[in-house]
Order: C-alpha cells, then structure tokens, then sequence
C-alpha cells in the first residue's frame, strides 16, 4: 500500500500511560464527605406517591459519582454526603425512561454504608511490575513496549481505512445472506434454550 504511517511520539506514549493510570486508579477508604469521581457503597429504596416499586430498591450497590449510572440529581445528589448519611433525594424520572416510570415524581431514600476516594497511582517500576505480571519491571520498558502497541494499531487502522475507502462491492449474493441470517437465528435460538426458531 502507497502510504507512509506517521511514527508514534513521546506525546502519543504520554497519553498512553496516563490512559493506564486512570484504568488502575487505588481506592482509599474515607470517612470525608463525597465528591465527584468517588465511588459510595449504597442502600436506596424509590417510592412513588409514597410506595416502593419493582426496581425501585437495591443493598450494597456500588456507585461511581459523575458515571451518569442512575437518573439525573441522583449522583449529585449524594455529594457531601458521608458513610453513614441517609441522603432524601426527591427527583422524576426522564419523559423518555421505561413507560410506567417516565416522568413520574419519585424519592430515593439512601444511605452510605462507605465510600472511597479513587487516586491515581505513581509510574514507578514497581507498579509496572505488577500491572505487567513482571513481564516488564521498569518504567522505560514499558515505554517501548507502549509505543510498539500504539504504532501496530496506528498501522492496523490505517490500513483498514485504506480498504474500506478504496474497496468496491459488487451485489450482494441474496441466497448467501439468506442463509446467513438463518444460521444466526438459530444461534439465538439455542442461545435461549429453545427448542426453535419460531419458539
């Protein structure tokens, strides 16, 4: 293929390893009130016009804050909150959420069992190490290793772009996709124990 691939840079490889980092963040136990990214250990129960309801209540739920997991206020609202707040959150549920629940008014009754700030470990040689299984035991090694990675998959990309942009299809054959598409029902089939397609 008539094309040069860029090389990966230092900057590309930095951006790598601090992609690593925020995968492996440590968890530290705190007594603190929450923030955004902390992840709080949870017991809530929903009620509707004074009722729980199917879906509403979950123990020991695990919940990072800021991920977007649950409706919109619920998350916020439990920032500055501490292990062992009961937190009342009164909020609705988004016009576009499953029928019998959107839009309706609804309080969450929460309460922290704990909660864990996330922080960021050091690029040291003993965190490669361990990440690595002692496949790589310094810093520098994981540096090129990172950047080998990162130009297979610059290079792999661009040759897919290539081809997708510069290959031409023909119709398709009808029987083929046909068949095709059979095969496939019958894996979802089995995949649900039934006993056939049409069950």
């Amino acid at each position: 293929i008539g094309f040069e691939i860029a090389e990966i840079t230092d900057a590309d490889v930095d951006a790598y390893v601090q992609e690593v980092l925020e995968n492996n963040k440590n968890r530290e136990l705190k007594e603190t009130p929450l923030e955004n990214g902390d992840i709080a250990i949870i017991d809530y129960t929903g009620y509707i016009d004074g009722v729980t309801f199917e879906g509403g209540s979950e123990q020991s739920r695990e919940l990072e804050l800021g991920s977007g997991a649950m409706i919109q206020g619920f998350e916020e609202g439990l920032i500055g909150a501490k292990k062992g707040d009961t937190v009342v959150l009164n909020l609705k549920f988004p016009e576009d959420y499953y029928e019998h629940l959107a839009g309706k008014d609804v309080m969450f009754e929460v309460k922290i069992r704990s909660s864990a700030a996330q922080v960021l470990p050091e690029f040291t040689d003993e965190f490669v190490t361990e990440l690595t299984g002692g496949e790589y035991t310094t810093t520098e090694d994981f540096r090129l290793y990172s950047r080998g990675f990162l130009q297979e998959g610059r290079r792999y990309n661009e040759i897919m772009d290539y081809l997708v942009e510069n290959t031409v299809f023909n119709d398709f054959n009808e029987k083929y996709i046909q068949e095709a598409f059979k095969l496939e029902k019958e894996y979802w089939a089995m995949q649900y124990l039934c006993e056939s397609v049409e069950e």
